[in-house]
């Protein structure tokens, strides 16, 4: 690994645990009408204790929403009653559905036995999706989940970054190389990997990029964007 790391190594951020960050932040916030009646309340220890990922926590709410009508029982505090009686059950089943993709592609993007590099784009697209409040949702949504909404469009934007990497992985990958989930991120990765071939064209010897250039009609990196 040393040895890895001595060389030409560019370090890629983690995207789950961005994903991960961002969520947190979205259960610190104080203004944010979900945490004074939901978590605040179930005390799941989402942003405090939690030493592993949010899909933990989430796996919580779940159980906690679940057994929500047995809790009374089993709650023998005055203090935990009181807190009990505070919760929003219906805001709580609305967070708990509203984070499943969330839960999803936490657990997609923190696959250690395959690359997962390719997926950070399309997946965290389908997430900034899911945030964007359309007309309908000022209709349907609760307060609470339009304020998570917009609060978590707004970290994914600005917080989760987008590498050159990420783009290599996807544009070279078969299934997403056409980048129908994510078209803004296609003019950036077409000219990232122009520039890669640009950059390493040297490596090909000048008798061999001859014959590429006169049987296609063309420049290498021409002939390559071409398919894609």
């Amino acid at each position: 690994m040393l040895a890895t790391f001595r060389g030409y190594c560019i370090r890629v951020g983690c995207a789950d645990h961005y994903l991960n960050k961002q969520l947190q932040h979205a259960f610190e916030s104080e203004q944010l009408h979900v945490n004074k009646n939901v978590v605040e309340k179930v005390d799941c220890d989402i942003v405090q204790n939690i030493d592993t990922r949010f899909n933990g926590a989430l796996m919580i709410m779940d159980n906690f929403a679940e057994l929500f009508f047995e809790l009374p029982s089993a709650l023998v505090n005055s203090n935990f009653m009181m807190n009990y009686n505070l919760i929003e059950k219906d805001l709580l089943d609305c967070v708990c559905k509203f984070l499943e993709p969330f839960e999803e592609v936490i657990v997609n993007l923190s696959e250690e036995q395959r690359p997962t590099l390719h997926k950070v784009i399309p997946l965290r697209q389908t997430l900034i999706n899911s945030c964007v409040v359309e007309a309908n949702d000022l209709a349907n949504d609760s307060n609470g989940i339009i304020q998570l909404k917009v609060f978590l469009v707004r970290r994914l934007n600005n917080a989760w970054p987008i590498s050159d990497e990420h783009r290599l992985a996807t544009i070279l990958h078969p299934k997403f190389k056409k980048f129908e989930c994510s078209p803004d991120e296609k003019g950036k990765s077409i000219n990232v990997l122009k520039s890669q071939f640009q950059k390493h064209q040297t490596i090909i010897s000048p008798s061999c990029t001859n014959s590429l250039v006169s049987n296609r009609g063309g420049t290498l990196t021409l002939f390559c964007f071409n398919k894609v």
